[in-house]
């Protein structure tokens, strides 16, 4: 089943109000979100474009079970609420978890759909789940961040079938709850390795706020430092939501650290064709 997308040239062009590139519904796997009540926010908000990034995780360490998405189902229901909300237009996104043994699978999910984006995101090794601040603990600060910088250069130098890094952070966020000193400055060579190999492939770096909530301004704003000094320019800006009430979660407070750093614009995609939104 395909999506009833029909986009304009001038349409892009047109966009005055940025949408939120990372959202889930009821179909991933941890998310009992709706997607008409995300469609019933954007008409809201004015916005041109909706897109949801389901997870796709073959056998996700912390459920023991792959994680899949009945996307005729999901396109079908799109297809509705494009006539119920005729102002906006679906996009179709997928966040893919990374592993090394699975690039075949997760190439094959990807080539599968006319998807318009895709993230990469690194949730676990295949032994370590990086969600959770007490496997932090129980490695200790500098084993786990290791491990877990390290698989996330893995990923980026391994594979190229996807648009945007996903929370390049979201293990450090753990390790920051278990070690409540923790400085990203300590891992600096290992991040500075992944932020030259997106740029060397001209991907693009998700600025995730859940990940960025749970941590500080100053994290942000060093290491939009330290990717804007290597040549840095691509960037989202995303909410990771898993419910309606966290839709474009306190985007202007990033917005304006954002603006504050030098960056002038944002990215999105379609047909995973970048454009640019100015800030």
């Amino acid at each position: 089943m395909k999506l009833n997308k029909i986009i304009e040239k001038e349409q892009v062009k047109s966009v005055k109000v940025l949408h939120d590139l990372h959202v889930h519904s009821e179909y991933s796997y941890d998310s009992e979100e709706t997607l008409h009540n995300y469609f019933e926010i954007a008409s809201k908000n004015n916005q041109t474009y909706f897109i949801t990034t389901e997870h796709i995780e073959y056998m996700f360490i912390g459920t023991n079970c792959d994680w899949t998405v009945d996307y005729d189902k999901m396109i079908e229901e799109l297809n509705k609420l494009q006539k119920e909300f005729p102002n906006i237009t679906p996009l179709l996104g997928i966040e893919v978890g990374y592993h090394k043994e699975n690039i075949e699978k997760m190439n094959k999910t990807i080539n599968s759909r006319n998807f318009d984006q895709v993230i990469m995101s690194v949730h676990d090794s295949g032994e370590v789940d990086y969600y959770y601040a007490d496997v932090a603990l129980k490695l200790g600060e500098n084993e786990f961040l290791t491990l877990y910088f390290n698989n996330v250069l893995e990923a980026v130098k391994t594979f190229d079938n996807y648009d945007i890094l996903g929370h390049f952070d979201y293990g450090f966020k753990s390790a920051y709850k278990a070690f409540a000193n923790v400085k990203l400055q300590n891992y600096q060579n290992i991040v500075e390795e992944i932020f030259k190999e997106l740029i060397k492939k001209d991907k693009t770096l998700e600025i995730n706020t859940k990940v960025q909530s749970a941590l500080n301004d100053e994290h942000l704003r060093y290491f939009l430092n330290l990717y804007k000094n290597l040549g840095g320019k691509n960037i989202t800006l995303a909410s990771d939501s898993h419910e309606k009430k966290n839709y474009k979660y306190q985007f202007e407070h990033y917005l304006q650290i954002i603006k504050e750093l030098g960056f002038n614009k944002l990215s999105y995609f379609i047909n995973r064709q970048r454009f640019d939104y100015y800030i």
